[in-house]
């Protein structure tokens, strides 16, 4: 997908952490640079050959993590709840390192003029949200994922805490 002109991206902590030359240079083997930034985005979807299951104009926002299938590999490792393991992909080939649309170079950001997203990344956008909610969707996931991953599992105990932080 590439994202024409009528999308718009929202602003990380990440992207904060880099402007203000305070992100840290833990995240380093994680991201290549030069790119465009941004992470959190909604665009009207602008399909390459071979896209199927979405149509060009259609409402989407974009999974930004850059996961096996954006790299072509075969997704090898799942981790609990069937949620990709993208770590192995970091170095993968068909992009430069990187984890995240934003921070790997060559993928482009929602801060620039376009990027390209892979279909796997692709979620629809339904009519009845505005940009402006369509662009906290993927904040809100990571919200949800974060809370999901805290609930108490098989093995817990009455009384047991979680704590969730980030």
């Amino acid at each position: 997908m590439g994202a024409g002109p009528h999308a718009d991206g929202g602003i990380c902590g990440s992207d904060l952490g880099i402007v203000s030359l305070e992100a840290s240079p833990s995240a380093s083997p994680f991201s290549s640079f030069p790119s465009s930034w941004g992470t959190r985005t909604w665009a009207d979807a602008e399909l390459g050959r071979g896209v199927r299951g979405f149509t060009t104009g259609e409402r989407v926002t974009v999974n930004p993590l850059l996961c096996c299938e954006p790299r072509g590999l075969t997704p090898r490792a799942r981790r609990r709840r069937g949620t990709p393991l993208a770590l192995h992909a970091v170095h993968g080939r068909g992009a430069a390192p990187g984890m995240l649309i934003g921070t790997t170079r060559g993928i482009g950001g929602s801060w620039g003029e376009e990027f390209v997203a892979h279909a796997s990344q692709l979620v629809r956008v339904r009519d009845t949200m505005s940009d402006a909610e369509a662009v906290l969707t993927e904040p809100f996931a990571c919200c949800v994922h974060a809370a999901r991953n805290a609930l108490p599992g098989p093995a817990s105990a009455p009384g047991d805490r979680r704590r969730t932080m980030g």
